[in-house]
């Protein structure tokens, strides 16, 4: 069921565009420090460490968005790379099923991953900046809709293999995979209730696509 909103934008966006700003920025610095020999500097040396997170981000979310591609198959509809209204920060991908909406964040951490009523570890470290900052989408995303429909999160961890996912919340969490069939047995499983139409055309116009506008003015 091919959908049509504002403008469709590629997964990974917002942070191959925070990646060049990054290196913009060090070119800046390199060449207003050493005029003569800032060029020779820039030659022979890494690209910052930044610019590198944000290109193993953006091949995540090109990873995500590429498995997320079987659920439209059956009638969902995804969108990504959104930018968040009044920030510098986006959404990775938005999920809208039978059984609500789902907002996706991924991670690299690895490890064993526990599930407790106050905390998420993975790898024997707390979760607490991966899951604050997919929270705050989810709620931003709730207040929108105003009980429309349900909002949870899901954290993809991408060194994960496991065919199930462990709930923590209002948040599913597992591998790219087990996330992708957990979502796709909620959607076939739930009445359509939902006009999932008018939810993505509602979320479409409040969560621009990031390529409408540029990082810096985000905010």
């Amino acid at each position: 069921m091919p959908m049509v909103f504002l403008m469709e934008t590629r997964a990974g966006g917002s942070e191959l565009r925070r990646r060049q700003e990054a290196i913009n920025d060090r070119e800046f610095m390199v060449r207003k420090k050493y005029p003569v020999i800032g060029g020779a500097i820039l030659a022979v040396t890494p690209a910052p460490k930044k610019a590198r997170h944000l290109a193993r981000r953006a091949a995540d979310a090109k990873l995500v968005g590429a498995a997320l591609a079987e659920l439209t198959e059956l009638g969902m509809i995804v969108l990504h790379d959104r930018a968040v209204p009044g920030t510098d920060g986006s959404i990775e991908q938005v999920v809208i099923g039978n059984n609500g909406v789902t907002i996706i964040r991924s991670t690299r951490r690895s490890g064993r991953l526990r599930v407790s009523k106050k905390q998420l570890t993975i790898g024997g470290n707390k979760a607490t900046i991966d899951i604050e900052g997919l929270m705050s989408r989810v709620n931003t995303a709730r207040h929108l809709l105003g009980g429309e429909a349900e909002v949870q999160g899901a954290l993809c961890l991408m060194s994960r293999r496991t065919k199930r996912t462990k709930k923590f919340k209002s948040t599913i969490v597992g591998s790219v995979a087990a996330i992708v069939a957990h979502l796709a047995e909620l959607h076939q499983n739930s009445e359509s209730k939902l006009d999932i139409v008018k939810i993505a055309t509602e979320m479409d116009g409040v969560f621009v696509p990031s390529d409408m506008l540029s990082h810096r003015d985000a905010a």
